[in-house]
Protein backbone atom coordinates (compact mmCIF):
# COMPACT_ATOMS: atom_id res chain seq x y z
CA UNK A 1 0.00 0.00 0.00
CA UNK A 2 1.61 3.43 -1.22
CA UNK A 3 1.42 6.11 0.83
CA UNK A 4 -0.98 8.08 -1.05
CA UNK A 5 -3.37 5.21 -0.23
CA UNK A 6 -2.44 5.14 3.26
CA UNK A 7 -3.34 9.02 3.73
CA UNK A 8 -6.95 8.61 1.63
CA UNK A 9 -7.92 5.95 4.15
CA UNK A 10 -7.21 7.71 6.72
CA UNK A 11 -8.60 10.78 5.65
CA UNK A 12 -12.13 8.10 4.80
CA UNK A 13 -11.64 6.62 8.78
CA UNK A 14 -11.69 10.57 10.29
CA UNK A 15 -14.72 11.74 8.49
CA UNK A 16 -16.69 8.67 8.95
CA UNK A 17 -15.57 8.71 12.65
CA UNK A 18 -17.04 12.14 13.30
CA UNK A 19 -19.95 12.15 10.65
CA UNK A 20 -22.70 12.48 13.46
CA UNK A 21 -25.34 9.61 13.70
CA UNK A 22 -29.00 11.55 13.42
CA UNK A 23 -31.13 10.70 16.24
CA UNK A 24 -35.00 11.59 16.25
CA UNK A 25 -37.94 11.91 17.86
CA UNK A 26 -36.66 10.87 21.12
CA UNK A 27 -39.15 11.28 24.21
CA UNK A 28 -40.12 14.68 25.20
CA UNK A 29 -42.09 15.30 28.47
CA UNK A 30 -44.50 18.27 29.42
CA UNK A 31 -43.90 18.24 32.71
CA UNK A 32 -46.46 21.07 33.25
CA UNK A 33 -48.82 23.52 31.87
CA UNK A 34 -50.81 26.44 32.39
CA UNK A 35 -53.31 28.62 30.51
CA UNK A 36 -54.25 32.09 30.72
CA UNK A 37 -57.15 34.23 29.26
CA UNK A 38 -56.28 36.81 27.44
CA UNK A 39 -58.63 38.99 27.34
CA UNK A 40 -59.20 41.27 23.54
CA UNK A 41 -62.39 40.94 23.12
CA UNK A 42 -63.28 38.59 19.98
CA UNK A 43 -59.95 38.65 18.34
CA UNK A 44 -59.12 35.22 16.86
CA UNK A 45 -55.00 34.76 17.12
CA UNK A 46 -54.75 33.51 13.34
CA UNK A 47 -55.61 37.53 12.37
CA UNK A 48 -53.39 39.03 14.65
CA UNK A 49 -49.61 39.44 15.18
CA UNK A 50 -47.81 38.26 17.68
CA UNK A 51 -44.32 39.06 19.28
CA UNK A 52 -42.54 38.88 23.20
CA UNK A 53 -40.43 41.38 24.05
CA UNK A 54 -36.70 40.84 24.95
CA UNK A 55 -36.38 40.54 28.28
CA UNK A 56 -39.67 39.29 28.26
CA UNK A 57 -41.76 41.69 30.18
CA UNK A 58 -44.45 41.85 27.44
CA UNK A 59 -46.66 40.40 25.05
CA UNK A 60 -47.35 42.75 22.18
CA UNK A 61 -50.72 41.59 20.44
CA UNK A 62 -51.39 43.25 17.23
CA UNK A 63 -53.74 43.40 14.62
CA UNK A 64 -54.20 46.03 11.66
CA UNK A 65 -54.26 49.57 13.56
CA UNK A 66 -55.23 48.74 17.38
CA UNK A 67 -52.07 46.96 20.05
CA UNK A 68 -52.18 45.21 23.14
CA UNK A 69 -49.61 45.29 25.99
CA UNK A 70 -49.85 41.38 27.80
CA UNK A 71 -48.07 42.10 30.71
CA UNK A 72 -46.06 38.45 31.41
CA UNK A 73 -45.33 38.98 34.85
CA UNK A 74 -48.73 40.21 36.20
CA UNK A 75 -50.60 38.12 34.04
CA UNK A 76 -52.82 40.55 32.49
CA UNK A 77 -53.47 43.46 29.85
CA UNK A 78 -51.65 46.70 30.90
CA UNK A 79 -52.11 49.03 28.07
CA UNK A 80 -53.49 49.05 24.59
CA UNK A 81 -53.41 51.21 21.81
CA UNK A 82 -55.84 52.26 18.80
CA UNK A 83 -53.79 54.27 16.25
CA UNK A 84 -57.22 55.68 14.78
CA UNK A 85 -57.94 57.77 18.02
CA UNK A 86 -54.86 59.25 17.88
CA UNK A 87 -53.26 62.70 16.43
CA UNK A 88 -51.08 60.73 14.48
CA UNK A 89 -50.44 61.60 10.75
CA UNK A 90 -49.94 57.95 9.64
CA UNK A 91 -50.55 56.26 5.95
CA UNK A 92 -54.71 55.19 6.88
CA UNK A 93 -53.62 51.48 5.39
CA UNK A 94 -53.31 48.52 7.51
CA UNK A 95 -49.87 47.96 9.63
CA UNK A 96 -48.54 44.93 8.66
CA UNK A 97 -46.10 44.21 11.34
CA UNK A 98 -45.78 46.28 14.45
CA UNK A 99 -42.70 45.85 16.99
CA UNK A 100 -42.22 47.00 20.60
CA UNK A 101 -38.57 47.97 21.89
CA UNK A 102 -39.17 47.49 25.72
CA UNK A 103 -35.33 49.20 26.05
CA UNK A 104 -36.43 52.67 25.08
CA UNK A 105 -41.03 52.34 24.58
CA UNK A 106 -40.16 53.12 21.36
CA UNK A 107 -42.96 51.26 18.60
CA UNK A 108 -41.76 50.84 15.12
CA UNK A 109 -44.83 50.29 12.19
CA UNK A 110 -44.35 48.54 8.84
CA UNK A 111 -46.93 49.68 6.20
CA UNK A 112 -46.18 47.25 3.06
CA UNK A 113 -48.98 49.61 1.15
CA UNK A 114 -46.82 52.87 1.53
CA UNK A 115 -43.32 51.17 1.48
CA UNK A 116 -42.99 52.83 4.74
CA UNK A 117 -41.77 52.43 8.20
CA UNK A 118 -42.38 54.52 11.06
CA UNK A 119 -40.83 55.30 14.41
CA UNK A 120 -42.53 56.42 17.49
CA UNK A 121 -41.04 57.32 20.80
CA UNK A 122 -42.38 56.14 23.53
CA UNK A 123 -44.96 59.40 23.81
CA UNK A 124 -46.26 57.78 20.22
CA UNK A 125 -44.93 60.76 18.72
CA UNK A 126 -43.11 60.40 15.13
CA UNK A 127 -39.51 60.17 15.86
CA UNK A 128 -38.16 58.73 12.33
CA UNK A 129 -40.23 57.93 9.45
CA UNK A 130 -38.43 55.47 6.35
CA UNK A 131 -39.36 55.10 2.93
CA UNK A 132 -38.28 51.51 1.91
CA UNK A 133 -37.39 50.92 -2.09
CA UNK A 134 -35.72 48.38 -4.32
CA UNK A 135 -38.17 45.40 -3.82
CA UNK A 136 -40.10 45.82 -7.26
CA UNK A 137 -37.18 45.90 -9.47
CA UNK A 138 -37.29 41.97 -9.13
CA UNK A 139 -40.93 41.05 -8.92
CA UNK A 140 -41.38 40.63 -5.46
CA UNK A 141 -43.45 41.94 -2.43
CA UNK A 142 -43.25 41.79 1.58
CA UNK A 143 -44.59 38.68 2.85
CA UNK A 144 -48.07 39.30 3.45
CA UNK A 145 -48.42 36.70 6.34
CA UNK A 146 -46.51 35.31 8.77
CA UNK A 147 -44.37 36.46 11.60
CA UNK A 148 -41.25 37.56 9.37
CA UNK A 149 -39.89 41.46 10.40
CA UNK A 150 -37.04 42.29 12.77
CA UNK A 151 -35.09 45.50 13.15
CA UNK A 152 -31.52 45.17 13.65
CA UNK A 153 -29.76 48.62 14.50
CA UNK A 154 -26.43 47.00 12.80
CA UNK A 155 -28.31 45.95 9.60
CA UNK A 156 -31.48 47.93 9.48
CA UNK A 157 -34.77 46.70 8.55
CA UNK A 158 -34.86 42.34 7.92
CA UNK A 159 -38.62 41.62 6.06
CA UNK A 160 -39.86 38.71 4.83
CA UNK A 161 -40.37 38.67 0.99
CA UNK A 162 -42.00 36.80 -1.78
CA UNK A 163 -41.90 36.10 -5.46
CA UNK A 164 -45.33 37.87 -7.50
CA UNK A 165 -45.02 35.03 -9.87
CA UNK A 166 -47.69 33.05 -8.63
CA UNK A 167 -48.55 31.97 -11.44
CA UNK A 168 -45.96 30.67 -12.78
CA UNK A 169 -44.60 27.99 -10.27
CA UNK A 170 -41.23 27.30 -12.02
CA UNK A 171 -40.39 31.39 -11.84
CA UNK A 172 -41.60 31.73 -8.41
CA UNK A 173 -39.59 28.85 -6.66
CA UNK A 174 -36.62 29.09 -8.79
CA UNK A 175 -36.52 33.01 -8.77
CA UNK A 176 -37.81 33.43 -4.99
CA UNK A 177 -36.07 35.14 -2.40
CA UNK A 178 -37.22 35.25 1.29
CA UNK A 179 -35.75 38.02 3.31
CA UNK A 180 -34.69 41.39 2.46
CA UNK A 181 -32.40 43.73 4.58
CA UNK A 182 -33.11 47.32 4.12
CA UNK A 183 -31.07 49.96 5.09
CA UNK A 184 -32.31 52.18 8.30
CA UNK A 185 -31.17 55.42 6.97
CA UNK A 186 -31.73 55.22 3.21
CA UNK A 187 -34.44 52.93 2.92
CA UNK A 188 -33.34 51.20 -0.22
CA UNK A 189 -32.97 47.09 -0.51
CA UNK A 190 -29.27 46.44 0.04
CA UNK A 191 -29.50 42.64 0.25
CA UNK A 192 -31.54 39.60 -0.23
CA UNK A 193 -31.06 35.48 1.16
CA UNK A 194 -32.90 32.51 1.67
CA UNK A 195 -34.36 30.07 -1.09
CA UNK A 196 -36.55 27.06 -1.56
CA UNK A 197 -34.26 24.02 -1.39
CA UNK A 198 -34.25 21.43 -4.30
CA UNK A 199 -36.99 18.83 -2.65
CA UNK A 200 -39.48 21.95 -3.38
CA UNK A 201 -38.42 22.91 -6.10
CA UNK A 202 -39.02 19.71 -7.76
CA UNK A 203 -42.90 19.80 -6.76
CA UNK A 204 -43.68 20.73 -10.13
CA UNK A 205 -47.20 22.58 -8.90
CA UNK A 206 -48.68 25.51 -6.31
CA UNK A 207 -48.70 23.55 -3.10
CA UNK A 208 -51.83 23.90 -0.52
CA UNK A 209 -50.62 25.09 2.53
CA UNK A 210 -50.59 27.87 5.08
CA UNK A 211 -47.42 29.84 4.09
CA UNK A 212 -44.21 29.72 3.05
CA UNK A 213 -41.28 29.69 5.86
CA UNK A 214 -40.49 30.66 9.19
CA UNK A 215 -37.66 32.55 10.23
CA UNK A 216 -36.26 33.52 13.48
CA UNK A 217 -33.04 35.56 14.82
CA UNK A 218 -31.02 34.48 17.86
CA UNK A 219 -27.00 35.13 18.79
CA UNK A 220 -26.72 37.07 15.73
CA UNK A 221 -27.67 34.31 13.05
CA UNK A 222 -30.74 33.88 11.04
CA UNK A 223 -32.90 30.32 11.09
CA UNK A 224 -35.37 29.49 7.94
CA UNK A 225 -37.14 26.67 7.43
CA UNK A 226 -39.75 26.24 5.23
CA UNK A 227 -43.34 25.17 5.73
CA UNK A 228 -43.77 21.88 3.40
CA UNK A 229 -41.24 19.75 1.74
CA UNK A 230 -38.14 19.91 3.06
CA UNK A 231 -37.23 19.49 7.06
CA UNK A 232 -33.97 21.00 6.42
CA UNK A 233 -32.99 24.34 8.62
CA UNK A 234 -31.04 27.31 7.18
CA UNK A 235 -28.86 29.33 9.18
CA UNK A 236 -27.45 33.15 7.89
CA UNK A 237 -25.27 35.19 9.31
CA UNK A 238 -26.46 38.87 10.33
CA UNK A 239 -25.40 40.18 7.20
CA UNK A 240 -27.16 37.21 4.71
CA UNK A 241 -23.99 35.01 4.20
CA UNK A 242 -25.18 31.52 4.34
CA UNK A 243 -23.42 29.48 7.48
CA UNK A 244 -24.87 26.01 7.76
CA UNK A 245 -27.60 23.35 6.84
CA UNK A 246 -29.25 20.93 9.44
CA UNK A 247 -31.10 18.04 8.95
CA UNK A 248 -32.53 16.41 11.03
CA UNK A 249 -36.36 16.62 11.60
CA UNK A 250 -38.92 14.59 12.71
CA UNK A 251 -40.68 11.08 11.12
CA UNK A 252 -44.18 12.13 12.60
CA UNK A 253 -45.27 14.27 9.25
CA UNK A 254 -45.57 11.96 5.74
CA UNK A 255 -44.08 13.61 2.61
CA UNK A 256 -47.17 13.29 0.45
CA UNK A 257 -47.93 16.97 -1.14
CA UNK A 258 -51.11 18.62 -2.26
CA UNK A 259 -51.48 20.33 -5.85
CA UNK A 260 -53.37 23.69 -5.63
CA UNK A 261 -55.63 24.19 -7.84
CA UNK A 262 -57.80 27.36 -8.94
CA UNK A 263 -61.05 26.97 -7.77
CA UNK A 264 -60.54 24.41 -4.95
CA UNK A 265 -62.13 24.77 -1.86
CA UNK A 266 -58.93 25.71 0.26
CA UNK A 267 -60.12 25.03 4.15
CA UNK A 268 -62.17 21.54 2.62
CA UNK A 269 -59.07 20.26 1.50
CA UNK A 270 -56.09 18.70 3.12
CA UNK A 271 -53.50 20.22 3.05
CA UNK A 272 -49.36 19.47 2.68
CA UNK A 273 -47.77 18.45 5.57
CA UNK A 274 -45.99 21.41 7.14
CA UNK A 275 -44.79 23.12 9.90
CA UNK A 276 -46.86 25.67 11.99
CA UNK A 277 -44.81 27.53 13.59
CA UNK A 278 -41.16 28.05 15.05
CA UNK A 279 -38.55 29.53 17.24
CA UNK A 280 -35.40 29.52 18.63
CA UNK A 281 -34.03 29.48 22.69
CA UNK A 282 -31.18 31.11 23.66
CA UNK A 283 -28.84 28.37 24.04
CA UNK A 284 -29.84 27.28 19.86
CA UNK A 285 -32.34 24.45 20.37
CA UNK A 286 -35.16 24.83 17.24
CA UNK A 287 -38.90 24.56 18.81
CA UNK A 288 -41.33 23.81 16.25
CA UNK A 289 -44.82 22.22 15.88
CA UNK A 290 -46.21 20.22 12.65
CA UNK A 291 -49.21 20.40 10.89
CA UNK A 292 -51.10 17.34 9.02
CA UNK A 293 -54.39 17.04 7.66
CA UNK A 294 -55.74 13.62 6.53
CA UNK A 295 -59.05 12.70 5.23
CA UNK A 296 -61.21 9.94 7.43
CA UNK A 297 -64.27 8.80 6.64
CA UNK A 298 -64.91 11.92 4.78
CA UNK A 299 -64.12 14.63 7.06
CA UNK A 300 -60.44 16.19 7.38
CA UNK A 301 -59.01 15.63 10.84
CA UNK A 302 -56.18 17.97 12.13
CA UNK A 303 -52.63 16.58 13.83
CA UNK A 304 -49.97 18.31 15.35
CA UNK A 305 -46.48 17.26 17.15
CA UNK A 306 -44.33 19.50 19.09
CA UNK A 307 -40.39 18.96 17.63
CA UNK A 308 -37.33 20.55 19.36
CA UNK A 309 -34.24 20.08 17.24
CA UNK A 310 -30.82 20.01 19.09
CA UNK A 311 -28.79 20.47 15.86
CA UNK A 312 -25.55 20.02 16.85
CA UNK A 313 -26.19 17.04 18.31
CA UNK A 314 -28.17 15.95 15.27
CA UNK A 315 -30.48 14.93 17.74
CA UNK A 316 -34.58 15.69 17.87
CA UNK A 317 -37.63 14.90 20.33
CA UNK A 318 -41.27 14.84 20.07
CA UNK A 319 -44.38 14.89 21.30
CA UNK A 320 -48.22 14.90 20.16
CA UNK A 321 -50.40 18.47 20.95
CA UNK A 322 -53.35 19.90 20.31
CA UNK A 323 -53.10 21.58 16.66
CA UNK A 324 -53.51 25.29 15.43
CA UNK A 325 -51.27 26.35 18.36
CA UNK A 326 -48.64 29.00 17.42
CA UNK A 327 -45.35 29.37 19.35
CA UNK A 328 -44.32 32.32 20.65
CA UNK A 329 -41.24 32.39 22.59
CA UNK A 330 -39.14 29.25 23.84
CA UNK A 331 -36.15 28.25 26.34
CA UNK A 332 -34.19 25.35 27.12
CA UNK A 333 -37.25 24.57 29.88
CA UNK A 334 -40.16 26.59 28.79
CA UNK A 335 -42.66 27.52 25.72
CA UNK A 336 -44.84 29.93 25.13
CA UNK A 337 -48.00 29.20 22.37
CA UNK A 338 -51.00 31.22 22.25
CA UNK A 339 -54.21 29.06 20.68
CA UNK A 340 -57.86 29.89 20.55
CA UNK A 341 -59.87 27.85 23.44
CA UNK A 342 -61.26 24.99 22.29
CA UNK A 343 -64.61 25.50 22.90
CA UNK A 344 -65.37 29.39 22.57
CA UNK A 345 -63.93 32.55 21.04
CA UNK A 346 -61.27 33.37 23.99
CA UNK A 347 -57.56 33.73 22.92
CA UNK A 348 -55.36 32.23 25.60
CA UNK A 349 -51.77 32.23 26.56
CA UNK A 350 -50.75 28.03 26.89
CA UNK A 351 -47.16 27.73 29.03
CA UNK A 352 -45.55 24.71 29.11
CA UNK A 353 -42.87 23.41 30.60
CA UNK A 354 -40.96 20.12 29.41
CA UNK A 355 -37.56 18.06 29.51
CA UNK A 356 -35.97 16.18 26.87
CA UNK A 357 -35.19 12.65 26.65
CA UNK A 358 -37.98 11.57 29.85
CA UNK A 359 -41.11 9.48 29.14
CA UNK A 360 -43.65 11.18 27.74
CA UNK A 361 -47.33 11.42 29.30
CA UNK A 362 -49.54 11.05 25.74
Amino acid sequence: MNKFTCIALVLYICIACNKKEIKIDLPLSITDSDTVFINVGNLRYQNAKFHITDPKNFLIIHQDRKLWWYNLIEDSITRSVNLDTTNLVIPEVSILQARYQERDSSLILFFPQRNKIVNLNSSLEIKKETDLSGIEDFDHMYMPYGDAFFYEPSIGYVIGIMNIKTNDHQSFLNEMKFVGVFDEVTGKLKNTFGEFGDKRKSVESMVLSEGIFHIDFRNGDFFLREVIADQTIHTYSISGVKRDSYSVGTSKIESEIFPHENGNDFFSLPRSDQFYSMKVTESGLVVSNTFSTKIINESLKYYSYLLIEDLKKGVSYSTSIDPFQKILWASNSEIYLVRNHPDTEDMILVKLKYKLGESSQD
